[in-house]
């Protein structure tokens, strides 16, 4: 199971995703997000179709036109993902879990 968490430091435009995954084999967590590359944000896709244990993520700098697709296992080796791997996602896509107020009254 994986979930996307996207995380901005202090409220600027430095913000990117992380992958919260649970392996059920091993009932641990980890947290995934691309490594040893240089980039400003990253995005999460989905599991990687041609490596079943990676995640997929673009990743680069805000203004570039095109960002690089990364393949991310669970230790954060990252590698180039190969350009024809495609993401898949498992599972129902929530869109605005954080809309509203964010304080419990």
């Amino acid at each position: 199971m994986a979930a996307r968490e996207f995380e901005s430091l202090f409220c600027s435009s430095i913000a990117s995703d992380y992958a919260v995954v649970w392996d059920k084999t091993s009932n641990r967590t980890h947290t995934i997000a691309p490594t040893r590359i240089s980039y400003g944000s990253a995005i999460l896709l989905g599991w990687s179709r041609l490596h079943p244990n990676h995640v997929l993520f673009q990743a680069g700098e805000m203004g570039d036109e095109t960002w690089p697709l990364w393949s991310v296992n669970f230790t954060g080796r990252t590698i180039a993902a190969q350009s024809e791997d495609q993401p898949i996602i498992y599972g129902r896509t929530a869109n605005h879990v954080w809309a509203g107020p964010q304080a419990m009254r």
